[in-house]
């Protein structure tokens, strides 16, 4: 998984990949599919990496409950919470991300 991550950044899924960040929900909402469903693994892909590298207790209960929904259901998942929930459009895609996988492990 991490090698497809990594190729897609460097193909450039529908086309090249910009070294900024995202910094309004606005800007993720208006991403392909392609590049939110990018954008959501690599944060996931993060959070991992974080918990793993800290020896954060529950790494692999948690890897296990992510990997319990597909990819594009996550997706799915944060674009209804920014769409149904206005005020999280002030905070960064990540959060919602992490918001959204909080709710279910």
């Amino acid at each position: 998984m991490r090698h497809f991550l990594a190729a897609m950044l460097l193909a450039g899924v529908g086309g090249p990949v910009q070294a900024q960040s995202l910094s309004e929900p606005s800007e993720f909402l208006q991403l392909s599919s392609e590049r939110q469903s990018a954008y959501v693994e690599g944060v996931l892909q993060g959070m991992s990496y974080v918990m793993l590298n800290y020896d954060t207790a529950g790494h692999e209960k948690w890897v296990a409950c992510v990997r319990t929904q597909s990819l594009e259901a996550t997706v799915g998942d944060v674009l209804r919470l920014l769409k149904e929930n206005p005020g999280e459009n002030r905070d960064p895609v990540p959060w919602a991300v992490t918001r959204t996988i909080s709710t279910r492990c």
